[in-house]
């Protein structure tokens, strides 16, 4: 008891220190709300820069993307122009490589069936000429034989009746293998002349 009453007495002794002062409370308040508001526009700014940044990001994303689109969408189309030109290109020349194989075909069938009937008419104007020279051939034998039998027939002194026929007969066909060997003489000029004009104008 005596230490409290002791210890009660040294502290009522001992002067008091004063007491801050308190704010007020409306002041605290304010400076609580500027730091918040100055916070929230710090964050904003920084939401907003960095919103701002996502965006721009995104547009050229969807430029870069539009341009690609578009240039991809330009190279089909070139390719496709210059597919078609090509194909139109190959189409033409081979119908024109076609068409001149055709023509070249169809000289050379010519041509060939052209030879083919010359050589047919040669061989055919040689087997006539032989024949045609065979038969004056003959027929001359044949003149020569009579002529010489009419004269024989003329120079004999008594000849028959028979004998006057016979030798009318031979003159007759003395007569007319004479007129036929003289027509086949002509003949043959004319068949000549004619070839030979014929050769003249296939040299040119």
């Amino acid at each position: 008891m005596l230490l409290l009453a002791a210890a009660t007495a040294l502290s009522a002794q001992e002067p008091k220190k004063p007491l801050p002062a308190p704010q007020s409370k409306s002041a605290a308040d304010a400076a609580t709300a500027n730091t918040l508001a100055i916070e929230n526009a710090s964050h904003a700014a920084q939401t907003a820069a960095e919103i701002a940044s996502v965006q721009a990001a995104q547009s050229n994303a969807l430029l870069l993307s539009e341009e690609e689109h578009a240039d991809s969408n330009y190279r089909s189309t070139v390719a496709v122009q210059l597919t078609t030109v090509v194909l139109f290109a190959l189409g033409f020349l081979g119908t024109w490589l076609k068409a001149d194989r055709d023509r070249r075909w169809a000289k050379a069938d010519a041509l060939e069936k052209e030879q083919i009937a010359n050589e047919q008419t040669a061989k055919l104007n040689q087997i006539h000429t032989l024949v045609n020279s065979n038969m004056t051939a003959s027929m001359t034998g044949e003149l020569s034989a009579l002529q010489a039998n009419v004269l024989l027939l003329e120079a004999h002194p008594d000849i028959t009746p028979a004998g006057e026929a016979a030798l009318g007969a031979k003159k007759a066909r003395v007569a007319e293998l004479e007129a036929q060997l003289a027509d086949r003489k002509q003949a043959t000029s004319l068949a000549n002349a004619q070839l030979v004009q014929d050769e003249k104008g296939e040299a040119k």
